[in-house]
C-alpha cells in the first residue's frame, strides 16, 4: 500500500487564503453568467472553483503542485468529485451568494 496526498481544486472563500487572493488577482476563478464568482459549500466551507479552460490559470494551478514534487511525492490524486458541491435541502442557497 502507499499512501500520497490528495488535491481539491476548491479553493476556499476567505480573504484570508493567499490561494484564493492569488486567484482572485489572476482572474482565475469561474464565474456565473452575471459575472459573480461561482461559489458554493464544499467540506472546507464556501469554495470557488480554478477556471481550467484558461491556459493561464491551468498554469498557475500546476505551480501549486511544485512543494509536493520538490518533497519527493510523485503521487498525487487530484479530486474532481469534490466538484460535485454538497446539496442543500432547500435551494434558496443559492440566493444568498448569487
Amino acid at each position: 500500500m502507499s499512501y500520497g496526498p490528495k488535491a481539491f481544486p476548491g479553493i476556499k472563500y476567505s480573504r484570508h487564503s493567499n490561494l484564493f487572493l492569488e486567484g482572485q488577482i489572476l482572474d482565475g476563478f469561474c464565474k456565473l453568467p452575471n459575472g459573480k464568482l461561482v461559489v458554493a459549500p464544499v467540506w472546507p466551507g464556501w469554495c470557488v472553483f480554478p477556471d481550467f479552460t484558461n491556459p493561464k490559470i491551468r498554469s498557475w494551478w500546476s505551480r501549486q503542485y511544485a512543494y509536493l514534487l520538490d518533497v519527493g511525492k510523485v503521487k498525487v490524486l487530484l479530486s474532481y468529485t469534490a466538484m460535485q458541491v454538497m446539496v442543500m435541502k432547500h435551494p434558496d442557497w443559492i440566493n444568498s451568494i448569487c
